[in-house]
C-alpha cells in the first residue's frame, strides 16, 4: 500500500514508544496495540579499520630470517562505515639479540600507500643509520639476531587509524649463520 513507510528524527536521546495507527479511506481505524520501545542514542563516532592478517611464512631458519632475503606479508582491512580508500604504513623497530633493549627505529618500510601486503627484504634498509646498523665491518664477531618488531598502521579516508603488530620475528646476517 502507499505511504506505508515512515521516518523521524529525534532531537534528543532517551527512550521512546512508538505506536501505529492507520485509518483507510472509509474511516475505518486500526490501533496497534501498546507501542514498542526504543533506545534514542547518539549515533556511533567513525570507527578505525578493522586489520587482517595473514601468516608470516616459515623462518628461513628454525629461529629466524636471513636478512637478504624477501619476508612475504598478507594484509588487509575493512573500513566498518565504508570510508574507503583505505592506506596502509608499514613499519620497523630492532632490539639487541634477546633483550628489550631498543636498537634501532621504528623506520618507515612503507608509508601510507594503498598496498597492504609487505615483500619486506630487511638488508633493503637504506637509511642511515641503517634499521640493523653498518654489516660492513664485523670483523671476526658473528652478529646473532636482531629482534624485530613489524607494526602494521590501516587509516581510512577520514583519517581514524587502527593497528597491529605482528609475532617478534629474528632476523640474522647470512655470514654469520652456520650450516
Amino acid at each position: 500500500p502507499p505511504n506505508c513507510e515512515f521516518s523521524y528524527s529525534f532531537t534528543t536521546n532517551g527512550s521512546r514508544s512508538i505506536s501505529l495507527n492507520a485509518t483507510d479511506s472509509q474511516g475505518l481505524a486500526v490501533f496497534a496495540p501498546p507501542g514498542r520501545l526504543i533506545n534514542v542514542i547518539d549515533p556511533p563516532t567513525n570507527l578505525p579499520p578493522n586489520i587482517n592478517l595473514g601468516t608470516l611464512p616459515p623462518p628461513t631458519y628454525t629461529d629466524g630470517y636471513v636478512w637478504d632475503v624477501a619476508i612475504p606479508i598478507t594484509a588487509s582491512a575493512t573500513d566498518p562505515e565504508n570510508n574507503t580508500p583505505i592506506t596502509y604504513r608499514w613499519t620497523a623497530t630492532t632490539y639487541l639479540p634477546n633483550s628489550a633493549t631498543l636498537f634501532a627505529g621504528p623506520k618507515v618500510i612503507q608509508d601510507f600507500s594503498k598496498f597492504s601486503n609487505l615483500n619486506w627484504i630487511p638488508s633493503a634498509d637504506t637509511t642511515k643509520p641503517s634499521l640493523f646498523g653498518d654489516f660492513t665491518n664485523f670483523g671476526n664477531a658473528c652478529f646473532d639476531g636482531q629482534t624485530v618488531k613489524l607494526l602494521l598502521e590501516a587509516k581510512d579516508s577520514l583519517g581514524n587509524i587502527s593497528s597491529i603488530t605482528l609475532p617478534n620475528i629474528t632476523v640474522f646476517v647470512r655470514s654469520c649463520i652456520l650450516i
